[in-house]
């Protein structure tokens, strides 16, 4: 498994406690979160 894959497998399984950490509504809210930080990481 690549390690993309891998980091995403794990996104999916703290999403639940990510989601109540930052008080999101829903996992669009969590994965539009988580773009911004990806766009982030790439400058």
């Amino acid at each position: 498994m690549s390690t993309l894959k891998r980091a995403k497998h794990i996104n999916l399984e703290v999403a639940g406690k990510l989601m109540d950490v930052f008080d999101l509504n829903s996992l669009d809210e969590l994965f539009l979160v988580a773009k911004v930080d990806d766009k982030n990481k790439e400058k």
